[in-house]
């Protein structure tokens, strides 16, 4: 059996999916934190939840048409300015708004750390995302989607139970989340490191 390594050609890239997948959820919690204060915003991020899922049906595994970086950074755009713009009309903190994306934030962010602090050369391409090493480990597109799903799901309930008033509750998911989430990246990072020593 041809094993696949975080190089290998045939690791096939699974991020249009988990981002559409997160697009959609993430658009679906910033309705409701709008819904109430600015819903404008609210039928805005309603539209593009629809329009997300609809994409979704084509884009899941075994996917027929891919996003690509244009589609991706277009739905981040849109995030970005509908977290601004709730700032700007005191309605939802930017914090508030952009914590549904924090699988993706902490993923972006601790990877970028890490390749500078090993001196890497950040400006070119490569597979060292948290989900490209659980696809080189072996992992199906389907459960790195459940495991990014999963802390978007997290994430967006300490937005929501924040905008509800349920603060104390909002912030103990909010360790919980912060907890598993780093357990998770030092396990990925011991998996790793095992299998780089294996394959020298």
């Amino acid at each position: 059996m041809e094993t696949q390594t975080l190089t290998s050609p045939m690791v096939k890239p699974c991020q249009p999916i988990m981002f559409m997948i997160c697009a959609v959820l993430v658009s679906g919690v910033l309705a409701v934190l709008f819904w109430t204060g600015a819903p404008d915003l609210a039928t805005l991020f309603l539209s593009v939840c629809g329009i997300t899922l609809g994409f979704w049906f084509w884009n899941k595994p075994p996917a027929r048409i891919f996003m690509g970086d244009v589609g991706a950074h277009f739905l981040s755009l849109c995030f970005a300015m509908g977290a601004i713009e709730g700032e700007s009309r005191a309605v939802v903190p930017f914090w508030m708004a952009i914590l549904p994306l924090g699988a993706f934030l902490f993923d972006s962010i601790y990877t970028l750390m890490r390749r500078l602090l090993r001196r890497e050369n950040i400006t070119r391409a490569h597979r060292f995302h948290l989900y490209q090493r659980l696809q080189g480990f072996g992992w199906t597109p389907w459960s790195i989607n459940g495991v990014y799903a999963l802390f978007t799901v997290l994430f967006s309930g300490c937005s929501l139970f924040l905008q509800f008033g349920f603060v104390s509750v909002a912030y103990g998911l909010l360790g919980v989340t912060l907890f598993l989430t780093g357990v998770g990246t030092v396990c990925v990072e011991r998996h790793f490191l095992k299998t780089e020593q294996g394959t020298r």
